[in-house]
Parts: C-alpha cells; sequence; structure tokens
C-alpha cells in the first residue's frame, strides 16, 4: 500500500496581492485621442510559448493560439490574398493584463472587414463579475497602448469578443490598478493569514494606467468615492477595519486591515466583499477576494488520543483522490482514498467500501510495534466475511485561491485491527478526522 502513496509535502505558496478592478465606460462617438502619459507606454512582451501558424485567404477563416486561450475569426473579403497568419503568445506588460498577451502577425496587416477576436479567462483571475471591467488592448510599434473600441465580455462563458481592424500586440485585461498588501511583521515567511494575524488591504484609482482613448469624461467616471469593506458570513470569519485615504501622487488610496480569528473560522478561505462607489457615476461595483486563514492541516482523534499531522499531502490521478498525513515516522500516518470523485461537484460524503478501489478506503497507523495498521475494511476470519466501517469521508469543498485548489473534508468512523492471525479476534476504534489541504494533480502513465 505505502508504494502506492505518494508522501509529499504541501507547501502553501499564496499570492498576496489584491487586484481590484473598477468600473469602464466605452466612448462611443469619440475618434480623439487623449495626450500619452507614461502608463500607457511599456516594453514589448517577449515570447512566451509556441507560436501557431495558418494559411488563410479571401474566403475566410478561423485559427487559434497554442494554448487555446484565443480564437481569431477572419470573414470572407476580409483579406485580398492567401496570407500566412501567426500567432505569437508574448509575456503580457500591460498593468491589469489577463494571462499573456498576443502577437498577431505580419505586423500592420489591416483588414477590408474587422476579424473578431476572442479571448478565453479563468473567471478565477478575475475579482468582479461585471463584464464592464473586462476590456481589450491593442500596443503599436511605439510600444503605446490603446483601448480597443467595442469589446464585449461574457463573464459566465470566461470570454471577451472584440472587433479586430488590424495586426498588433492584443490582450484582454481589468480597468484596474495593482495596490500592495502588506503583511504586519513583513518576515512571517507563508502568505497565507496566521490564526489572529493581520494583513493590510489597499484600492487603488486605476485612472492613470488606463490605455490611451479613454477620455477625460470616462476617467472622472473612474474617480472613486468610497469603498465599504466587510467579509462575508461575519465576525466569525474576521474582521475588517477601514483605514485612512492618503493622498499618493493624483491617486486616492484606499486602505483597510483585516485580522484573522484566533481560531479556525467557519468558512476558510475567507471573502473579503469590497463595495466601490464612484464620483461620477450611480453605479457600484462589488469586488469579492479569497483570504486563507492559518496553514494547512490534517488533525483528528483516534481512540481518545489526539494526533496532528507535520507533513500532508493531497493528490488527484483522474477521478480517484488520495489525502494523507505522516510524522518523521512514515509508520505514523493517515491515508484516504477516494474513489469515483466527481470533481466537478465534489462536495458529499464517501462510505467506506471493502477495498481501495470503492468508495472511501483509509489506514491509521501510530507506530504499534509491527502489529499493523487500523484500516477501514477488514477480513472477520469466515469466508466473504469483511467488516466496513461505519461513518464516511466527507468533502466539504474544492476552494480554489489566487489559482490554487485546496481540499476540506472530515473523516469518521470506527477502523479495525487483528492481533495476529486467524481466529484472533477484530479489535475497533473510534476515529475522527478533520483536513485542508493543498490539491496537487498527477497524470498516471499510459498503463500504469
Amino acid at each position: 500500500m505505502k508504494n502506492l502513496i505518494t508522501k509529499a509535502i504541501c507547501n502553501i505558496l499564496f499570492s498576496c496581492i489584491l487586484a481590484l478592478s473598477l468600473l469602464s465606460c466605452k466612448d462611443k462617438g469619440s475618434s480623439s485621442i487623449d495626450p500619452v502619459s507614461e502608463q500607457s507606454v511599456t516594453e514589448a512582451g517577449e515570447p512566451a510559448g509556441q507560436p501557431t501558424s495558418k494559411s488563410i485567404g479571401a474566403e475566410g477563416g478561423i485559427m487559434s493560439s497554442s494554448d487555446g486561450n484565443v480564437q481569431l475569426t477572419i470573414p470572407a473579403g476580409a483579406l485580398a490574398k492567401a496570407t500566412t497568419i501567426t500567432i505569437q503568445p508574448v509575456t503580457n506588460q500591460l498593468p491589469g493584463g489577463i494571462g499573456h498577451a498576443y502577437r498577431f502577425s505580419p505586423d500592420g496587416t489591416q483588414f477590408a472587414k474587422p476579424a473578431t477576436l476572442t479571448f478565453s479567462y479563468d473567471k478565477a483571475s478575475i475579482v468582479s463579475n461585471d463584464p464592464e471591467v473586462i476590456q481589450v488592448a491593442f500596443q503599436d510599434h511605439e510600444r503605446k497602448w490603446y483601448l480597443a473600441a467595442g469589446a464585449k465580455a461574457d463573464t459566465l462563458a470566461g470570454k471577451v469578443t472584440v472587433p479586430m481592424p488590424h495586426f498588433s500586440d492584443w490582450t484582454a485585461f481589468q480597468m484596474n490598478q495593482l495596490a500592495a498588501i502588506d503583511f504586519e511583521g513583513g518576515s512571517q515567511g507563508p502568505s497565507y493569514v496566521e490564526l489572529g494575524g493581520s494583513m493590510k488591504l489597499a484600492v487603488e484609482n486605476p485612472i492613470f494606467i488606463v490605455p490611451i482613448g479613454v477620455g477625460d469624461q470616462q476617467k472622472e467616471q473612474l474617480e472613486i468615492q468610497a469603498v465599504k469593506w466587510s467579509v462575508l458570513g461575519g465576525s466569525g470569519n474576521g474582521q475588517v477595519t477601514p483605514g485612512v485615504k492618503d493622498e499618493i501622487k493624483e491617486a486616492d488610496y484606499y486602505r483597510s486591515t483585516f485580522t484573522a480569528p484566533a481560531s479556525y473560522p467557519p468558512n476558510n478561505p475567507v471573502t473579503i466583499v469590497a463595495e466601490v462607489s464612484f464620483k461620477s457615476s450611480p453605479k457600484k461595483l462589488i469586488l469579492l477576494k479569497k483570504i486563507l486563514i492559518g496553514k494547512d492541516y490534517f488533525t483528528g482523534d483516534f481512540d481518545g488520543v489526539a494526533f496532528k499531522w507535520q507533513n500532508l499531502t493531497c493528490t488527484r490521478a483522474n477521478n480517484t483522490l488520495h489525502v494523507g498525513g505522516f510524522n518523521e515516522n512514515p509508520d505514523q500516518s493517515l491515508h484516504i482514498i477516494l474513489s469515483g470523485v466527481d470533481f466537478d461537484n465534489p462536495a458529499r460524503s464517501y462510505t467506506f467500501g471493502t477495498n481501495a478501489g470503492k468508495g472511501a478506503w483509509s489506514e491509521f497507523s501510530d507506530d504499534y510495534k509491527g502489529v499493523g495498521g487500523w484500516i477501514s475494511a477488514h477480513n472477520e476470519c469466515k469466508p466473504g466475511g469483511i467488516r466496513v466501517s461505519d461513518g464516511a469521508v466527507r468533502i466539504a469543498n474544492i476552494d480554489e485561491v489566487n489559482g490554487v485548489k485546496y481540499v476540506r473534508g472530515s473523516l469518521t468512523g470506527t477502523f479495525h485491527n487483528r492481533q495476529g492471525a486467524c481466529p484472533a479476534p477484530l479489535r475497533s476504534r473510534k476515529i475522527k478526522a478533520e483536513f485542508r489541504i493543498k490539491l496537487t494533480e498527477v497524470t498516471i502513465p499510459q498503463g500504469g
């Protein structure tokens, strides 16, 4: 059994930046261009993936980027002759850029009819479901970024589509400016919030990083009036204390301090809510951010004796989930195997089965001097006799925080052990456990 278990330590690597996206409005009638600002000019991106090429003629055609996140649709009549089109993913230099930017060539190609460009993005990377937050920009040969006209976002599908009149570097982006988050103490090491610890949050006006093409009136509509902070689910999940508004250059900087509860909260990760109102617009924007509280854990009680595993692992292989915890001595461990997990809807109870390939199966070991582990299904010394544990393993949820997934769940039941060969009787002990562990996906080779 041990050879089937990957004993890896799951460390939390949590990105400590709160990206708060703000409202944008399209200038539908103006062809004027605002003066260039430093924030509208960046370096060009560097290649960041495999290019794809395809010859498309006057009849039109469709092609996609190598990562599948961009689709280019060229209508019939847009090109006068067959042209080899190349899409190259590049590093994204635009503040607020989503994923990669993409370089389309031949550079400067103009279409008689606009092409259609569609970006697919990870919805977990967007902190608001307001479609006006998601826009598209392109960069010219002078490295200036311009707002592309006519972008339409589908936040349910995680897509934004825009007419494309010409080739250059293009990207989807959030109309936002990133504000730093500082952990008090600074030298904590891990980037989650300790139990009882605190972290500082900030929202900054975005008006100095929006691409060229956003006029003064639109900028006024982007100016923040106030930010109202709260924690979803109430004070049991922590508290947010609004800070002062500091003038930093010409941008309004709205701060708060989040204080985590002293014990693991009812909801973990917790969700911070920022309700943003604007000076020249009646619209309000609701922004959400998940924050992990405390380290990953796998704790419980076996036969009245508490345990707390120091080394944790949680791996997925196809539709099988393995959760494991062990101490310095690998013989001291608890392993759970769940078969047939629906990872699209994982939150349910899994009853114990007769073996490790059916339902839930688990083994607890605490170095019983060669006695062996306590398991959830054990032979009863009679033909066909298997004593299966009562209780179950419950997956409460698989939470995603900054693109990283964490499995939360619990275990209850009665495990069995035989001291000696049959006909020695089975011994039974009660067990319960709770866990939250970072999920790692593994690939099983063909035939493995």
